[in-house]
């Protein structure tokens, strides 16, 4: 008896099963020699470099994969070669830190990616801060959004700070979101690091030109480094990747 379509999406979707973490992405990245994820559900914990990549297994109608980026770079997907993701012949897919997308097979050889990166898409992104990174936070900026690729630019929708004073209080005053090499920055905390009170404050976006740089990443940075102050904070953000 033929085999119905039920019976075969079946069948090729339990072809890719089971979880794999501890993966690591090719280094240097491209699609021929990407890491492959045989499991469905993948856990990627070592991304040297940006955009070092892993590769989806042969797209068969039913099949699913999740790939996640438990990483602080930006880790690239490819399908196997010939084969699409999103309607693009061996496109290289961007996952983001900390997220986590699925892809499924519709048809053969053809992925569509669930949680794609565009400008429909919107992400959280939070990062706490020590009493040593606030001290040289100018001259030192933390990460908080990795570069998201080429014709790609991060957007900062909204923010806040939240500063919890101990015993001393920090002499840089304000706390700044900017894109990596771009002339102004995206938003300023609120939040006074100067004064010896917890406070949380949300981050007032900058409306000036040159906020923006395609294909940089966010960071935290402080008007100043300081010798004194003991305390921590926490940067919250929304955000959403523009393609350019």
């Amino acid at each position: 008896m033929a085999q119905t379509w039920l019976s075969k999406y079946s069948t090729y979707e339990e072809e890719v099963t089971g979880s794999a973490t501890g993966i690591i992405a090719f280094a240097g990245g491209g699609q021929a020699s990407a890491t492959e994820l045989t499991s469905k559900f993948n856990s990627v914990d070592t991304c040297a470099t940006d955009k070092d990549s892993v590769k989806l297994v042969v797209a068969l109608i039913g099949k699913k994969q999740y790939v996640f980026n438990n990483t602080a770079k930006l880790l690239s997907v490819f399908p196997k070669t010939g084969e699409y993701i999103n309607g693009v012949v061996d496109s290289e897919y961007f996952v983001l830190s900390g997220e986590v997308v699925m892809f499924q097979s519709v048809i053969g050889t053809k992925w569509i990616a669930k949680g794609q990166v565009n400008q429909e898409t919107v992400y959280h992104a939070e990062l706490s801060l020590s009493a040593a990174q606030i001290k040289t936070l100018n001259s030192v900026p933390v990460q908080i959004i990795a570069a998201p690729g080429v014709g790609k630019a991060i957007e900062v929708i909204s923010g806040s700070v939240k500063y919890t004073f101990v015993s001393a209080a920090f002499t840089s005053t304000n706390l700044f979101l900017q894109t990596d090499t771009a002339a102004s920055n995206q938003g300023v905390s609120g939040t006074d690091f100067t004064v010896g009170v917890s406070q949380f404050a949300r981050v007032l976006q900058n409306v000036s030109v040159n906020t923006m740089v395609e294909n940089k990443a966010l960071k935290a940075q402080a008007d100043a480094d300081s010798a004194v102050g003991d305390g921590t904070a926490k940067i919250y953000i929304t955000y959403r990747i523009i393609t350019l």
